[in-house]
């Protein structure tokens, strides 16, 4: 059974339909990218499963429906959303942002575990604990906020474009520490407009156009699609 299921899944703001039918499945331990260009409705389909815009349809995690569910219970059930453009808190330092992740949880040493984890896959952040969040490089904050992510200790990471604004070899480090994240488990689910860095640890991909998907499937189905590939992909 999947861990995230989502069925005939509508958004609308206002008189604009912004998400129309969309269907999709994540399994346990996979990552699964949602790609598309500007305006098709990548962030607005994770926030509608992070319940922070209303919908029409089913959204099923681990087997329950939940959507009449708070935004604010999702942490403690395992599901954490880092959120396009990071919304740290720029006046706390990097620790404090850390802490701020773990807010739900009281397993005091099991959240110790998880903040050397976090410095493993970001030093960075280990030699700039007091350091205010404002202060840091965009790819810095980057880091800080999937590292407060983590922190959550989710099961099903919603992902929105990490890689946003970032130069190349930051990017590359982000997915790096995203490919470890992965391998410890955690279930992605990532919007990316970097074709090229979420083909590189995608499982499955979603191609959304327009609120609608327009294609999906493992990848070396998409490739042989040549329609897809050159449309779609990026790599035609």
């Amino acid at each position: 059974m999947p861990i995230l299921e989502v069925g005939g899944l509508s958004v609308s703001y206002g008189s604009a339909l912004i998400l129309d039918e969309v269907s999709l499945e994540v399994e346990f331990s996979q990552c699964v990218a949602v790609l598309g260009p500007n305006g098709a409705g990548k962030t607005t389909l994770l926030r509608a499963i992070s319940r922070m815009v209303p919908s029409r349809g089913s959204i099923r995690y681990d087997g329950k429906e939940i959507t009449s569910t708070s935004p604010h219970r999702l942490p403690g059930m395992g599901v954490v959303h880092c959120p396009e453009n990071r919304h740290l808190f720029p006046e706390f330092t990097v620790m404090e942002n850390l802490e701020m992740g773990a807010f739900t949880r009281r397993d005091k040493k099991a959240m110790g575990e998880d903040l050397e984890r976090c410095f493993r896959i970001f030093p960075v952040l280990a030699k700039r604990k007091g350091q205010l969040a404002g202060t840091m490089s965009g790819g810095e904050q980057q880091m800080l906020a999937i590292a407060r992510a983590m922190m959550g200790k989710p099961r099903l990471l919603l992902l929105d474009e990490p890689s946003i604004g970032l130069a190349q070899v930051v990017k590359e480090q982000i997915f790096q520490a995203v490919r470890e994240i992965k391998g410890l488990g955690v279930t992605l689910l990532l919007v990316e407009q970097d074709t090229t860095m979420a083909l590189g640890i995608a499982d499955q991909v979603y191609i959304l156009k327009q609120g609608r998907i327009a294609a999906s499937g493992a990848l070396e189905e998409l490739f042989r699609d040549t329609r897809i590939k050159d449309l779609y992909l990026g790599m035609g």
